[in-house]
């Protein structure tokens, strides 16, 4: 997710991200983010800030101790404080609403380069214009002198250089050609970037058409078949993900599901721990709904729920033998694009 955000929007989570980081035991920092904590310069470097962005992506619980370290948070705000809000509190259909935030976010810097470039395009032409004002007064000059030096001389006149005026003709002819080539650059950039803006607009577009048309999203039938292809989904979302990637390019094999030992149930708790002793890094979906129905009936719905559900896997993944990725199905829910909520 954290991929198709402008950095400059995520910089007020990030800040929150490293409050947290640094007010956290250095046993509690996981090993990947030791480098952000590390960091005391001012913002964090792009890779720095990657590796956070994506654990704030990942990990419900980091994302809870950053909002306790930004009371500011505001959903309703615009810009980076509004983004980052509802990157880190993530309310329901919070990504369609960050979708709009991001895309009126590259709209109005789209918008900021094509007026800079019509004040630059105007500046170029009016360099232009004053490049061949001047070759055309010097031009002027240099005939004059020539005209001069083969008249019959009544009386001592003034020197005049020629060589001198034809080098600064010269100097000048460069200076204009500079000019035009600088005007000509910075056209062909005013009408890309007019393009890219007109892009901009019509995703905007697209995202409030898709926002506006899920109105409220969830499972219109409770049917246990549905929910299991929709799983299915999920897990073949997984297999196509920069995670499996990763796995395929690092480790050297493909990712598959795993076989637990013969009589062990998934969710069982000695299956848990067997999963977070193997050495090879795999990716946990879990089924929130079902798993908050067996240990919450009564409160099953509930954001209580879903939170206690989200930070006891957070804890869980730092105390993996290995790397672990782990994504929550609640409601299963899934939007317009097809990404499924974690």
């Amino acid at each position: 997710m954290y991929e198709h955000i402008p950095a400059e929007l995520l910089i007020p989570a990030l800040e929150a991200g490293r409050a947290a980081l640094r007010d956290m035991d250095e046993d509690d920092v996981p090993n990947k983010l030791r480098k952000v904590v590390a960091y005391s310069g001012g913002s964090l470097p792009p890779p720095l800030a990657r590796s956070l962005s994506q654990a704030l992506d990942d990990d419900s619980h980091l994302r809870s101790e950053a909002l306790e370290q930004w009371k500011g948070a505001d959903l309703a705000a615009s810009g980076s404080v509004g983004a980052s809000a509802l990157y880190l509190i993530r309310p329901d259909n919070w990504q369609f609403l960050l979708g709009k935030v991001v895309a009126r976010h590259e709209a109005m810097s789209a918008q900021a380069e094509v007026e800079d470039l019509i004040g630059r395009l105007a500046q170029a032409e009016k360099e232009a214009a004053e490049g061949k004002r001047r070759v055309g007064e010097l031009r002027q000059e240099l005939s004059k002198a020539r005209r001069n030096s083969k008249r019959p001389k009544k009386e001592p006149q003034r020197p005049t250089n020629s060589s001198q005026l034809e080098d600064r003709i010269k100097s000048l002819e460069r200076a204009r050609d500079e000019a035009e080539r600088s005007h000509a650059a910075l056209a062909d950039r005013a009408k890309q970037t007019e393009t890219k803006l007109r892009q901009a607009r019509t995703e905007r577009a697209e995202v409030l058409k898709k926002f506006e048309a899920a109105g409220g999203i969830g499972w219109g039938s409770g049917d246990p078949i549905v929910l299991a292809r929709h799983l299915d989904d999920v897990a073949s979302v997984v297999a196509g993900s920069r995670v499996a990637e990763y796995f395929r390019e690092t480790m050297g094999f493909e990712p598959g599901p795993w076989k637990l030992p013969p009589g062990a149930l998934p969710d069982g708790a000695n299956s848990i721990e067997w999963l977070m002793r193997q050495p090879r890094p795999f990716v946990l979906i879990v089924d929130g709904h079902n798993l908050a129905h067996k240990i919450r009936p009564e409160s099953a719905a509930s954001a209580d729920t879903r939170d206690e559900i989200s930070h006891a896997l957070a804890r869980m993944k730092l105390h993996t033998k290995t790397v672990a990725r782990v994504i929550v199905v609640f409601d299963s829910s899934v939007s317009p694009l097809g990404e499924a909520y974690r």
